[in-house]
């Protein structure tokens, strides 16, 4: 199911954390270069800037061969030819990335990126311009597009573990929910807060679940966006702003000088409410994902009440608010240089090998190079170790 060779995969977590181990002293560079030469990884995978490089380069010429293309089958401009040109572009684009995947091990290189998008694309919009109907309304052309384009989304993002298309495929999913949903008739104003809260908690409960497993850890990536998404919409769904503006926009809903949307207190408890439960349970459950979320929307429903009571002098406001939050973290960061109930400002250099990376091959490595060397050569010694999987709880 999965583009790219599974062994290899794991060889390169396994050498980018044993490089991070070394670095902090945690193992000698023998035990280093042994594990490198365990451990081969053929995966071609640059820094940022050249992939960034990479991926306009590869945009730019892929394009422009697909328009040498149209030029050379003489495109006609027409609906039916771009269509057709859509999707045969969209096959011969997969095949160059296969291909390349296979025989030159790109691994999140830029080419692949952009080579998988560029297919994704084109796929997606010659298929749904082949079941393009005038006489559909637009939201009903709007469902039929989310129906060609889910599975198309589903699939690739799966295939090559892309964390982009996973984002991508969580609001396809939801805006085709919100369709259907609206669809309902009059019933749909007030039960649509509530239908997305349920799903978006139903997902992220299943996500957790999913990130302890250790067959999902090259995906770990695409289930951590999918995770922070739910917290997120879940928490749209309940906010004050959000709901009375989609009630008055999307579901025509009129309010006098006055009034207020339904179950307008709810929705205000709501906004003020969840975003202190995630810190909580962020802080409790040792969550970093939860407590990230939780002091971002704090600032957002600090925002929703600021917007509807308005105290005046915003620079004021905006200023004193400035001056507590550097405060606030400022005595946070003394204090937790300290560790206090297992939670601490210091960086944990073991944290991504934790979420991310199987332990028991760089033992395995250790324990080989330590059955050849003199005893007592070796002063870090490992042992108790147990985890594997994205997101599994651990001691180490």
């Amino acid at each position: 199911m999965l583009a790219y060779k599974t062994e290899h995969i794991d060889n390169s977590e396994i050498l980018r954390n044993a490089k991070k181990w070394n670095k902090n002293k945690l193992i000698t560079d023998q035990n280093y270069e042994t594990i490198k030469s365990k451990y081969a990884n053929p995966l071609y995978t640059p820094n940022l800037f050249i992939r960034i490089g990479l991926f306009i380069f590869t945009f730019i010429s892929a394009f422009a061969a697909i328009g040498l293309l149209m030029l050379v089958t003489n495109f006609s401009g027409s609906q039916s030819g771009f269509r057709i040109h859509c999707i045969v572009d969209g096959i011969i684009l997969l095949a160059l990335l296969e291909l390349l995947v296979k025989g030159k091990e790109l691994y999140k290189s830029g080419i692949d990126d952009a080579l998988l998008y560029m297919v994704v694309g084109s796929l997606v919009t010659g298929f749904c311009l082949l079941f393009y109907n005038n006489d559909l309304g637009d939201s009903t052309s709007m469902i039929v597009n989310c129906f060609i384009a889910l599975p198309f989304l589903i699939l690739f993002s799966i295939r090559y573990s892309d964390m982009l298309l996973a984002a991508v495929t969580f609001v396809c999913a939801f805006l085709l929910i919100f369709l259907l949903v609206s669809k309902t008739g009059e019933s749909s104003k007030y039960s649509m807060p509530f239908i997305v809260m349920i799903l978006s908690t139903a997902l992220y409960l299943v996500l957790l679940k999913f990130r302890k497993l250790t067959q999902f850890r090259f995906w770990d990536s695409s289930l951590w966006i999918l995770e922070i998404l739910s917290l997120l919409i879940f928490y749209l769904a309940g906010n004050y702003f959000v709901v009375r503006t989609m009630s008055e926009e999307l579901f025509g809903l009129e309010l006098n000088v006055g009034e207020d949307i339904p179950f307008a207190f709810f929705f205000y408890t709501y906004t003020a409410i969840v975003p202190l439960v995630y810190i909580f349970l962020g802080l409790k459950d040792k969550n970093k994902v939860l407590l990230q979320s939780g002091l971002i929307l704090v600032v957002v429903s600090v925002a929703t009440f600021k917007y509807y009571y308005s105290l005046g002098h915003q620079e004021i406001t905006l200023t004193i608010s400035g001056i507590v939050m550097i405060v606030v973290a400022w005595l946070s960061i003394r204090y937790l240089k300290v560790p206090k109930f297992g939670i601490t400002y210091i960086e944990d250099i073991n944290e991504n090998t934790v979420e991310n990376f199987d332990a028991e091959a760089l033992l395995t490595a250790q324990t080989f190079l330590n059955t050849q060397s003199q005893p007592g050569n070796n002063t870090t010694e490992f042992g108790g170790g147990k985890f594997g999987g994205g997101g599994a709880d651990s001691s180490f």
